[in-house]
């Protein structure tokens, strides 16, 4: 049986990574590592390595399960959708921009 192949899901997980922000430290928000990655999911109740991120922000890794999915779209606070339709994608990144941009208090542009 033939594995269904994730759309651009290194560039996906690459731009959530470099815009969203770990919001777990309330008013402190911060950007993401591997570790403070790896330690939000754990939070969440999922458990991955930091090799595992680590393979998957390179691209080594490019198909990650279910499991890996929901838990990288809730520590990085938008629907598992992203990974699977481009739509989707842009609208959340474009949220998460405003909102960054918002929280460091930068002028919104329409």
């Amino acid at each position: 049986m033939p594995r269904y192949e994730l759309p651009e899901f290194t560039a996906r997980f690459n731009a959530l990574f470099d815009t969203s922000e770990n919001l777990s430290r309330e008013h402190h928000p911060t950007l993401w590592s591997i570790v403070t990655l790896k330690a939000r999911m754990r939070v969440l109740a999922c458990d991955i390595s930091t090799g595992q991120l680590s393979n998957l922000r390179s691209g080594k890794t490019t198909n990650p399960g279910g499991y890996h999915l929901d838990g990288l779209a809730r520590a990085f606070g938008v629907t598992p959708m992203v990974w699977f339709s481009q739509e989707v994608f842009r609208s959340e990144l474009e949220r998460l921009t405003r909102e960054r941009d918002a929280r460091r208090g930068l002028e919104l542009r329409p």
